[in-house]
């Protein structure tokens, strides 16, 4: 995801020097079929776009986009298409009434989504977020001021595992995903899984206790759950 330059149309409303925010491939130069050209986007309707969702063959307009500032386009990159994960797994926690839980477990708490999510959670009031990442990491987690408390892997034994949670996992290890399961049992109302920032780690986890481990595709909420500002921005 990034900003790229239209160089070349064919299309009468696409104009050459439009900066452009979307999905591209790892190179210097995209030849697309546009279409569905708006004013805030346009989109890739070539075939072979057609399997995937929307958003990825989406452009959004920087003229049509009030936040767009040229000097800051390094950092809308990063934090753009995290954060907007982030909402969108808070709005679905939210949609579907925190699925009867009263907290959040969010793993790799130290993550850029992670706190994203944990921002979202703490802004929205619904629940409690306990942020759980390595010995290293917790000052750092603490500090942020958006985790009600913040444990590490190893001390998932010391969470209160008689109260109802919900769990996005952004760590991606099986072991963690395994301990918490076994922790809560029937407690663990949803678990949500979405990164792998213990890749190395990732395996099998089959037959755990409590809510079935799924993984978030954020096209199955964005259609009914992004507002005009996650479409535009």
């Amino acid at each position: 995801m990034g900003w790229g330059e239209v160089i070349a149309s064919a299309h009468p409303g696409i104009k050459i020097g439009e900066r452009v925010w979307g999905f591209f491939p790892f190179s210097t130069h995209l030849k697309i079929l546009a279409g569905n050209s708006r004013v805030e986007q346009f989109q890739d309707i070539s075939a072979h776009r057609a399997q995937y969702a929307p958003v990825y063959a989406r452009f959004d307009r920087a003229s049509a986009n009030p936040l767009y500032d040229a000097a800051r386009e390094d950092q809308d990159s990063l934090l753009r298409g995290l954060f907007l994960t982030s909402w969108l797994v808070e709005d679905f926690m939210h949609m579907h009434k925190s699925f009867g839980a009263s907290t959040c477990l969010i793993t790799s708490a130290s993550s850029k989504t992670s706190i994203a999510l944990a921002h979202c959670v703490k802004k929205r009031g619904d629940m409690r977020s306990v942020g759980i990442t390595s010995k290293g990491n917790v000052a750092f987690c603490e500090s942020l001021g958006y985790y009600d408390e913040v444990v590490t892997y190893d001390a998932i034994a010391s969470l209160d595992a008689t109260q109802p949670v919900v769990m996005v996992d952004m760590a991606g290890s099986a072991a963690v995903l395994s301990d918490l399961h076994h922790h809560y049992r029937d407690n663990m109302k949803h678990s949500c899984r979405i990164g792998a920032t213990h890749y190395e780690e990732m395996g099998a986890v089959d037959n755990l206790p409590g809510a079935t481990p799924e993984f978030f595709f954020a096209r199955r909420t964005y259609r009914r759950a992004a507002p005009n500002w996650a479409r535009s921005n």
